[in-house]
């Protein structure tokens, strides 16, 4: 289990914190989850924050965007044989609405992390 807490947005001076979670991340495929606290309609305001950090240490990742703010699709791929991504993050905002947006992710994300997924 691997668990790296920043408690606020990617900013300087956590390069270590970064190259660390890539490197553990990457050993276990490309495609990273990142939760961030929006519908996606701002989306540029967040995006480039979490995704270059990620890309600038291994260029092959895939990353999707989990918008919490946003409305689930009518049929969804939560089954429990989905593949864990190599590596999730949580954006920053709000740490009740986001634990309550993500409350239904909980247990699959925290299986997830219990195989190994760098979170």
């Amino acid at each position: 289990m691997t668990i790296y807490l920043v408690g606020g947005p990617p900013h300087d001076g956590l390069d270590a914190m970064w190259d660390a979670f890539v490197a553990s991340a990457c050993v276990r495929g490309n495609r990273f989850t990142v939760a961030l606290f929006s519908d996606g309609s701002n989306a540029t305001e967040y995006l480039d924050d979490y995704f270059a950090p990620i890309i600038r240490r291994f260029p092959e990742a895939d990353i999707d965007p989990l918008w919490l703010l946003q409305e689930p699709a009518a049929t969804t791929s939560d089954s429990p044989s989905e593949t864990a991504p190599a590596g999730l993050i949580v954006g920053d905002g709000s740490i009740p609405e986001i634990c309550a947006a993500l409350a239904t992710k909980f247990p699959k994300w925290a299986s997830y992390v219990r195989r190994g997924t760098g979170y």
